[in-house]
C-alpha cells in the first residue's frame, strides 16, 4: 500500500488519495492478534507471525514495543495510526467486552503520533475501552455500537470522532461465536446512531470492508441505510463535509492541500452534474 500511495503522490501513477495507517498496532491476544492456534508467540519460542511478516499488523505489548510499533508505521508513511482497543467480532480470541492495551501504552501510541503532528484512531466497541481511549488521547474511535448513552454523550462534550457503521450479520459459512458477536453489534447499532446524533457526536462515515472484494458493491447500499437515523441532506454531509474535517492534523492537511490547490483534473476526481436535487432522496443516487 505504501508503495502504491507514493506513486500516486508522486504522479507516477494514477489513482485515488490514500491515507494509510500502516499494519494495526494490537497486543498479544487482542483484535489484531491473527495467529493460528498452534502459533506460538515470538517472545516465547516461536517466530513472527504470518500476519507481521505480511505487515498487516503489529503485535506489540509494553509502551517500549507500542512506541516502536507506531514509529515504524510512520516511518513507512502513514498518515495515522490504528491501534486496537477492545474485543471485536470477527477474530476468535477476544470477547467484545474485553479491554485491550494499558492506558500507558495507548498513550505511548498516542505520544509518538502526535509528535509525527497526526493521531491515533482505535478499533473499539465497548464504553470501558473507548473511555481509556479517550484519556489516553485517541482522536478517533471506530465502531462504539456497544456504548452506552453516558459514553456516547462524553465523546461529544470531548469532540471525539466516532466512526460507526451499520454492519451486515456475519456469513452464514463462520463459526458461531463470531455470528453472535456479530449479532451483538447489530442489536446495538440503533441505540448509538441515536445517540450519537443527540449528543452531536462527530460522526465519520466508513465501510468497515475487508478481505472480501466483492463485497465493495455494496458500498453504495450501506450508505443507504444511514436514512434510518439521518436525512438525505444529512448523509450527504457526513457523507463529504463531516468526512474531511478529521484531516485537521497539520500532516494530513497538508498532504490533503497538495490535491485541493492542483487545477489538473486527472488528480481532483471526476465531476458528474445532475439536474436531481439528491437532498430530496438518495435512492436514485447509491
Amino acid at each position: 500500500m505504501f508503495g502504491i500511495k507514493k506513486a500516486i503522490d508522486a504522479g507516477k501513477a494514477e489513482g485515488p488519495r490514500i491515507y494509510p495507517s500502516g499494519a494495526m498496532v494490537s497486543q498479544t491476544s487482542g483484535h489484531g492478534d491473527s495467529r493460528l492456534p498452534h502459533e506460538r508467540s515470538r517472545r516465547f519460542f516461536g517466530k513472527p507471525s504470518l500476519g507481521e511478516e505480511m505487515g498487516f499488523s503489529f503485535i506489540a505489548d509494553g509502551r517500549d514495543e507500542v512506541l516502536a510499533a507506531t514509529r515504524e508505521n510512520l516511518r513507512y508513511g502513514a498518515t495515522q495510526i490504528k491501534v486496537h482497543a477492545g474485543g471485536g467480532a470477527a477474530t476468535a480470541y477476544d470477547p467484545l467486552d474485553v479491554t485491550q492495551y494499558t492506558l500507558d501504552e495507548l498513550k505511548a501510541a498516542v505520544e509518538a503520533a502526535e509528535d509525527w503532528n497526526t493521531y491515533v484512531t482505535v478499533h473499539a466497541y465497548n464504553a470501558r475501552s473507548v473511555r481509556r481511549s479517550v484519556e489516553a488521547g485517541v482522536k478517533v474511535i471506530e465502531h462504539g455500537q456497544l456504548l452506552d448513552e453516558a459514553t456516547v454523550k462524553l465523546l461529544g462534550d470531548k469532540g471525539i470522532f466516532l466512526s460507526l457503521q451499520a454492519l451486515d450479520p456475519a456469513p452464514p459459512w463462520a463459526p458461531a461465536n463470531i455470528r453472535e458477536k456479530k449479532d451483538e453489534v447489530i442489536r446495538g447499532t440503533d441505540n448509538a446512531f441515536r445517540w450519537a446524533k443527540q449528543h452531536k457526536v462527530k460522526l465519520l462515515w466508513g465501510t468497515d470492508f475487508l478481505f472480501n472484494p466483492e463485497q465493495n458493491k455494496n458500498q453504495n447500499k450501506d450508505i443507504l441505510k444511514l436514512k434510518q437515523w439521518f436525512t438525505p441532506a444529512e448523509v450527504l454531509k457526513l457523507l463529504t463535509f463531516d468526512n474531511a474535517q478529521v484531516f485537521h492534523p497539520p500532516r494530513l492537511a497538508a498532504h490533503l492541500w497538495t490535491y485541493t490547490t492542483s487545477w489538473d483534473i486527472s488528480q481532483q476526481g471526476r465531476f458528474y452534474v445532475d439536474h436531481r436535487d439528491p437532498s430530496h432522496s438518495l435512492d436514485r443516487w447509491f
